[in-house]
């Protein structure tokens, strides 16, 4: 796996790509189907999100392909441990963000999922249910990038549910947020622990010709953020996100700029 990965992102063309990706994900899906594999840490697979929270109940596999027309597609894997049946249970993600529209009004399976490249996972509990925040980047196309943060639980037999409506917005509460912004922009979405807060760049265009167009905002140097309360995670406008003396700023590099 660890020879194959990167010609998932770096092939020449979509075939060569596709290709890598195909006998990747089986020897993949095979290996944790094997005694032991769970406490295994791939930690030799480099250009593969690898995701867990802190009780290590279970883990994301995810990684994403760069197409020759521009656009991206995300694959998923998640491995858990079912408690309640005590059993190691393998869930595929199908990336079908293409065809959902409307992404942060649905409720989605994993054989729906709005496809990212997560890079970071906050745990919430609540009372004995319990939820997690997964922040996400998205390629989309030659125009624009996504930032996503999204809602992952698990229902009664195990399966993953992505979508929750408690993520803050001036409209209301939404199941998922998505951020749209031009490509040669670069957005943060960050979960800060000095302000107990998710905290993101407010995104806006430069003229009003292009005020509603998402494909051409940007940063404009403002933030807003979640702030969680009560099971919720409330909008909050006109952050000051400057970070504390001393504390060094945050860094995250796109999926897309990592080359192995």
């Amino acid at each position: 796996m660890v020879a194959i990965a990167p010609t998932i992102l770096n092939g020449e063309t979509d075939s060569v790509r596709y290709a890598a990706h195909t006998q990747f994900n089986e020897i993949l899906h095979a290996a944790l189907k094997k005694e032991g594999s769970f406490k295994y840490p791939f930690e030799q697979l480099k250009t593969i999100a690898k995701l867990s929270p802190s009780d290590r109940s279970f883990r994301i596999f995810n990684w994403n392909l760069p197409r020759d027309d521009g656009t991206y597609e995300y694959f998923g894997i998640i491995q858990r441990y079912n408690k309640q049946y005590k059993n190691y249970q393998v869930f595929v993600l199908v990336d079908g963000s293409a065809n959902i529209g409307k992404g942060d009004q649905k409720v989605l399976s994993g054989k729906t999922w709005y496809g990212a490249h997560y890079y970071s996972m906050v745990e919430m509990k609540k009372k004995r249910s319990k939820y997690y925040l997964l922040l996400g980047w998205d390629g989309n196309d030659r125009m624009s990038n996504k930032k996503i943060i999204d809602v992952l639980s698990f229902g009664k037999a195990g399966q993953p549910v992505f979508g929750k409506a408690v993520l803050g917005t001036p409209l209301g509460f939404k199941n998922r947020l998505v951020f749209e912004y031009h490509e040669r922009a670069s957005m943060s979405v960050q979960f800060k622990l000095e302000y107990k807060m998710i905290v993101y760049d407010h995104l806006s265009g430069n003229t009003e010709a292009v005020s509603g167009q998402a494909a051409f905002h940007g940063p404009d140097g403002s933030y807003d953020g979640l702030r969680y309360k009560r099971g919720k995670w409330h909008y909050v406008k006109d952050i000051d996100a400057r970070n504390p003396k001393g504390r060094k700023k945050d860094k995250y590099n796109d999926p897309k700029k990592i080359v192995k």
